[in-house]
């Protein structure tokens, strides 16, 4: 500063430039199950990858800097970026991203400035779902020896489907597995037909159905995700119904009834409800065994629950074998003993799946179970005595006809496609 006849002290103004980000470009390295190609994302702060995916960042500086690090926000993770050696204003970091991330970028240049801000930088981490099966025309069936059953699914995923199938099998012969689609990106809709006939099925038969797909683990290997277990009973070529009287209540019928009849109706609810109970064993086993494939480690204790209801099972059987001669059907005795034998293995079977924590276990004890059931499904007669409840009844919820149908092993749908109509 000078005025007239003097002038101030020298002084030197000087400026700095704080360390700051002016761009950043990150490079995606997919990991194999995703089946995408790899790519390079330019000037962004927000990435959104499947879990596994190796991230490379490359970000421009406005200046070279002594220290670069990426530091989640709320937790302990810390990334430290060195500089390229072809430019000192390019530091660089890689991640293999495991699980959804929030960083802020910390700078502090050679004389110990930081950065005016913090930029921050958002890692959404998709996880590796496994496939959803979406059935189509597929439950619990009763079908005649000559049928051709339509199994229908639609598979969704994430990412690729390595294979997409249906498996079945028909108790007492080796099961059968059909690829309905390969290397599938997001899914796919298909249907198959099971020709009872080519398959040789006879009545009291039983097949087990499931649908199935693979895709890719984190480490690149193939993973099956199966889905719910179905029932198809093939049924007799022959069957009487007769309409079962509803007026004046269960009571007055039963007293009406032979005291014969009422025997063997008696002991075909008891068999029934034995098929019920192997039913939702047959159930247990599969969805335990499913489980374990899922990472489930719960195995042996389910095995071991699974193995005491199986044991109801033989115990109720036993009681049954005491009243055959009640069932009305012929060689019942057989039949009877030829499932104590079946569910004698599949106890067997599970109790070394609840020892061991053996999936193999499981997996032996379902033929023995699907055996067991077949068996107690030749027990049912041939002459079945309905119920058709009118509007009314319907309406009030009144369901003492349904359950009798049940009991007697028919189905609403076959109830629906009967004509009992009066003869005078």
């Amino acid at each position: 500063v000078e005025w007239p006849g003097g002038a101030s002290q020298t002084f030197r103004v000087t400026v700095f430039e704080r360390p700051a980000l002016e761009r950043a470009d990150v490079e995606l390295k997919y990991p194999a199950y995703a089946a995408l190609e790899d790519r390079r994302l330019e000037d962004t702060r927000r990435v959104t990858a499947p879990t596994g995916t190796t991230l490379t960042f490359f970000l421009t500086l406005n200046k070279p800097v002594t220290q670069a690090r990426l530091v989640e926000r709320d937790g302990d993770e810390v990334i430290e970026l060195v500089a390229s050696a072809a430019e000192p204003r390019i530091v660089e970091a890689r991640l293999v991203l495991t699980r959804s991330l929030r960083l802020d970028l910390g700078l502090v240049d050679a004389d110990g400035r930081t950065a005016a801000s913090r930029p921050s930088f958002v890692l959404n981490a998709t996880d590796n779902a496994r496939p959803e099966l979406t059935l189509a025309g597929a439950g619990d069936r009763i079908v005649s020896p000559l049928e051709e059953l339509v199994l229908g699914a639609k598979v969704t995923v994430d990412f690729g489907v390595v294979r997409f199938g249906l498996s079945y099998r028909l108790a007492g012969s080796r099961g059968t597995e059909v690829v309905l689609g390969a290397d599938l990106e997001g899914g796919a809709e298909a249907s198959h037909v099971v020709p009872f006939e080519d398959l040789d099925a006879r009545a009291g038969q039983l097949l087990t159905y499931h649908f199935w797909a693979e895709d890719r683990d984190l480490d690149g290997a193939v993973r099956r995700t199966t889905g719910d277990l179905f029932l198809a009973e093939v049924r007799p070529f022959e069957q009487i119904f007769r309409e079962r009287e509803n007026a004046g209540g269960e009571q007055a019928q039963q007293e009406q009834q032979p005291q014969d009849a009422e025997a063997q109706a008696q002991g075909q609810e008891g068999a029934a409800q034995l098929v019920e109970l192997q039913k939702q064993v047959l159930l247990a086993t599969w969805n335990a065994l499913r489980n374990h494939a899922d990472g489930s480690e719960t195995l042996g204790a389910d095995a071991g629950v699974v193995r005491d209801a199986q044991r109801d099972a033989r115990g109720q059987l036993a009681t049954l074998g005491t009243a055959s001669e009640m069932l009305g059907v012929e060689g019942a005795d057989d039949v009877i003993e030829r499932v104590g034998t079946a569910m004698d293995a599949a106890i067997e079977d599970l109790e070394r799946a609840a020892s061991d924590a053996s999936p193999e276990g499981l997996d032996d004890a379902l033929a023995h179970e699907q055996a067991a059931l077949q068996g107690l499904l030749e027990l049912r007669a041939r002459e079945l005595d309905v119920a058709r409840a009118n509007q009314q009844q319907q309406q009030s919820g009144q369901a003492s006809g349904s359950r009798a149908n049940a009991q007697a092993g028919v189905s609403q749908q076959q109830l629906d496609e009967l004509d009992l109509s009066n003869l005078s």
